[in-house]
């Protein structure tokens, strides 16, 4: 039995994270002010089905349980995932074509994580997706399947070698606050003062969410592109401001997505 499968779209695990309703206005008068909630990037939701890899979703092989033919991988590709909570988080494929070679008990994937092996069981969801979890303590940063491992009904073993595409676990970014962001002006083309609450990451090794250091204030240009105009620093509880003398612009705050970390930004403000 040969295996291909289809891509499908799906409602993925992704970072649980508070998305607030988005509230803005002028905010160029004295004590008056405007506030916009945060909207994290999320993983992708797109996701393959696992028949034949999963115990009971395929026909035997024609051999039946007493010889199985063997594991072939001709792809496999993985999506990147969110490591948002304490333990395991789940990670959704998006390719899987192989033939099992026989009736499958179980599909075991060897991950690596940074420089060290970890194995995971190739799991299906109710709508059919197929994922494996990876644990919150084996860290974040880029991945890949090293290797995949069929045991059979009748006990045997089959791996195959092939590596899946270079994917990446990233931290979850989220605030807690109504409003994140906020902007006051205290009065025309004079003062303003820009404040970020709450802004936090996901820590691995402690499986809680900790300050995320700073935040990146931005302006958005006549051509539609936005430019930093400052790192404002956040206190432990991942709160911080800025006051300045500026123009009247339209900014918002941004995290930069990285190898390690997911980003995102929140609404714009007329400030």
């Amino acid at each position: 039995m040969r295996l291909n499968t289809l891509a499908k779209t799906g409602a993925a695990l992704t970072a649980s994270a508070l998305v607030i309703t988005l509230s803005s206005g002028p905010a160029n008068a004295a004590d008056d002010s405007a506030s916009t909630g945060y909207a994290p990037a999320s993983a992708p939701t797109a996701s393959v089905s696992a028949d034949g890899f999963l115990p009971g979703t395929g026909a035997k092989s024609a051999a039946g349980n007493k010889a199985a033919a063997g594991v072939t991988i001709n792809k496999i590709g993985v999506r990147s995932g969110v490591l948002y909570r304490k333990g395991d988080n789940s990670v959704f494929l998006s390719a899987l074509d192989g033939d099992p070679g026989g009736a499958a008990a179980k599909t075991e994937f060897t991950l690596r994580v940074g420089k060290k092996d970890h194995k995971v069981l190739l799991r299906g969801t109710n709508d059919g997706y197929a994922y494996f979890n990876t644990k919150s303590g084996w860290g974040s940063g880029k991945a890949w399947i090293r290797s995949t491992t069929v045991t059979y009904t009748n006990g045997t073993k089959s791996t195959s070698g092939t590596d899946s595409n270079k994917f990446y676990l990233r931290r979850a970014t989220r605030t807690t606050a109504n409003k994140p962001f906020k902007v006051t002006a205290y009065s025309p083309g004079t003062k303003i003062k820009f404040r970020a609450s709450t802004f936090k990451v996901f820590k691995p090794s402690s499986g809680k969410y900790t300050s995320l250091g700073s935040i990146r204030l931005q302006y958005k240009k006549s051509n539609g592109k936005w430019k930093t105009v400052k790192k404002i620093k956040l206190n432990k509880k991942g709160s911080g401001s800025w006051t300045t003398r500026a123009r009247t612009r339209t900014y918002r705050l941004y995290v930069p997505t990285t190898a390690n970390v997911i980003g995102g930004q929140t609404g714009s403000i007329r400030g």
